[in-house]
């Protein structure tokens, strides 16, 4: 059994504590009460009453920045979805004093260690195996688009309309281009305004952060050895998961990587998001209760994703590129020079539940899972028995089989 860190640390060039005042998010309200900045002062010491002003303040920016205008349709949601987020925000920080999955290590590796090259080559190989495509004009993508850049558009002419003394104008319309891109790939094939959607390509790691989380590693472990008892009890449950793991054609496979434990069915399986979402599931761990409906017109009744509610991964990095934005500009590939951010999760699948059609686990909320069954999957390009996916796709319904051990940060680069 391959077991990168943790236990072993040799390869972390320099470590320091880390806490979170964002973790494990549900986060942001108007404001918060100086009470809760208070409070944290008192139990935490002034470091952590800093650290909570400054949570508080980037939250307060991050709301104003996104703010629909006075007349949008959109702004009665938005206010209610920052309420939701306020509350939530408001409750982690009081309860972090007691709350020890707030204070967890950071270490991070040094660039020449064999580790990160390790890591950075299979993450090349992975997209050289497997180039991908998104596909063009991809109905969530347009959609999120088109509701960014109502968004964008609103806050520029707010702009043109009171001054701009920050000069915040040109950045905003980066990003609104960005997001007319995307609408534009649905144009005709015979528009000069069609756009071709986002594919993977070369990159470099820039960086790479290793969490060391005691709670979350002792919820892991534990949760993966009663796993691995619950299979090695009964014969065929344990043949099941052999057979489910030899059903998969991973994108690509090396002595160490994704594949660690058959037993359990633990792998190391890639969570693309922003450095923001990052540090928050660092700290709290991943919320597969989070797991939003789609309101898509080709159901009557809004539905999940193609393998129900709960947290996503991927074993594909190359998909991963190409549904990652630029945390400055928005825009898929540019000259930002920013880095991007994928998770390298250990993930326990035991015994998995196969979707074989893209649409039938969709209505399936965070609680449906049959017993015995650990997690769900979805093969790529898999024709027989319908399972058609883009991509193998997996999910979990329990947070404690996923340990978000390492954030890799990533940039575009020309060529290999």
């Amino acid at each position: 059994m391959a077991d990168f860190t943790p236990p072993s640390w040799r390869d972390v060039g320099q470590f320091h504590f880390g806490w979170s005042a964002e973790a494990p998010a549900e986060a942001g309200a108007a404001a918060l009460p100086d009470r809760v900045v208070k409070k944290l002062g008192g139990a935490l010491g002034r470091a952590r009453q800093n650290i909570a002003t400054r949570a508080l303040n980037d939250f307060n920016q991050e709301k104003q920045a996104a703010r629909p205008a006075d007349d949008d349709p959109s702004l009665a949601e938005f206010e209610a979805e920052w309420r939701f987020l306020a509350r939530q925000k408001q409750q982690t920080l009081e309860r972090a004093p007691s709350n020890t999955a707030l204070h967890y290590k950071t270490g991070w590796l040094r660039d020449d260690s064999p580790l990160f090259g390790r890591i950075q080559d299979y993450l090349r190989e992975n997209v050289r195996q497997k180039p991908c495509e998104a596909p063009r004009a991809e109905a969530t993508r347009v959609h999120r688009a088109r509701d960014e850049k109502r968004k964008l558009d609103a806050e520029l002419q707010q702009l043109q309309q009171n001054g701009d003394p920050e000069n915040k104008a040109p950045l905003l319309e980066l990003r609104s281009r960005a997001m007319e891109r995307v609408i534009n790939e649905g144009a005709s094939m015979f528009s000069s305004r069609r756009t071709e959607p986002p594919r993977s390509g070369p990159f470099r790691v820039t960086r790479i952060k290793v969490i060391l989380h005691d709670t979350l590693w002792r919820s892991y472990r534990e949760r993966r050895e009663e796993i691995r008892g619950e299979l090695n009890a009964n014969a065929d449950l344990r043949a099941d998961l052999g057979e489910a793991l030899r059903k998969i054609s991973w994108t690509y496979r090396n002595a160490q990587l994704p594949v660690i434990d058959n037993g359990s069915g633990e792998v190391y399986l890639l969570h693309g998001t922003t450095e923001f979402v990052a540090r928050m599931i660092a700290s709290g761990n991943f919320r597969p209760d989070y797991g939003a409906k789609k309101a898509e017109s080709s159901y009557s009744d809004p539905k999940f994703g193609a393998l129900g509610q709960g947290t996503y991964f991927s074993d594909s990095f190359a998909k991963v590129m190409t549904y990652t934005s630029c945390p400055r500009c928005s825009d898929h590939r540019c000259a930002c020079g920013v880095d991007r951010s994928v998770i390298l999760s250990r993930v326990v699948l035991g015994r998995p539940t196969l979707a074989r059609t893209h649409d039938s686990q969709r209505g399936n909320d965070v609680e449906t899972l049959k017993q015995y069954r650990h997690s769900v999957y979805g093969l790529g390009f898999k024709f027989g028995h319908l399972t058609v996916f883009g991509s193998n796709e997996f999910l979990i319904k329990d947070a404690r089989q996923a340990y978000p051990e390492l954030v890799v940060y990533w940039q575009w680069t020309d060529n290999w």
